[in-house]
């Protein structure tokens, strides 16, 4: 499935984005905008927030991946999911949900698209891999830190340099635990 929708992302130069229990399905890819919602790194969200048209395969879209429904509240925002139709645990502001096999629909969309004539390129500024954003953050970022302790972003930072590329991660539920899922690269 990863495969076709990144076919179908290519063809109309649309974004790709993932909620946190996907993060870096689509890493290396030149449309991947890393995580959506509240661990988005800033351009990421900015370019979420910018689209007029969100459309979500395969996954519940909770308040945490939409930030309580305002990070696509100015764009047509459509889920494709398999389940069977029944109350909804997606945040408030979806347009459409239409209930059908994920795999199936997305075939049937890429075989569309080609119907058109050429890809189109990218609608948005494309960027770099997450934890490149989000060094670059803190380039000119410098909060107080107090004597004897570290700042969590900083030091998930520089623990990111170090592991190595197979590496899985482990993440609480801890008062820092967002930090680690954006400064990191391994997935959750």
């Amino acid at each position: 499935m990863p495969g076709l929708m990144r076919m179908v992302a290519e063809h109309w130069g649309a974004g790709l984005a993932t909620t946190l229990p996907a993060k870096g399905l689509f890493e290396g890819h030149p449309l991947d905008v890393g995580v959506c919602g509240g661990l988005a790194h800033p351009a990421a969200e900015r370019i979420l927030e910018s689209a007029d048209l969100v459309v979500v395969f395969g996954a519940s879209m909770g308040r945490s991946s939409t930030q309580a429904g305002h990070l696509f509240e100015h764009a047509h925002a459509v889920k494709v999911v398999d389940e069977e139709p029944g109350p909804s645990t997606a945040a408030p502001g979806w347009t459409e949900t239409l209930h059908g096999d994920v795999t199936n629909t997305l075939q049937h969309v890429l075989s569309l698209s080609r119907r058109q004539a050429g890809s189109r390129p990218p609608w948005f500024v494309q960027v770099g891999p997450a934890a490149d954003c989000r060094r670059e953050d803190l380039r000119d970022f410098s909060p107080p830190v107090a004597e004897g302790t570290v700042d969590p972003r900083r030091a998930l930072a520089e623990i990111d340099r170090h592991l190595p590329d197979d590496a899985a991660m482990v993440i609480g539920n801890g008062h820092c635990s967002g930090f680690a899922a954006a400064f990191t690269t391994a997935p959750p």
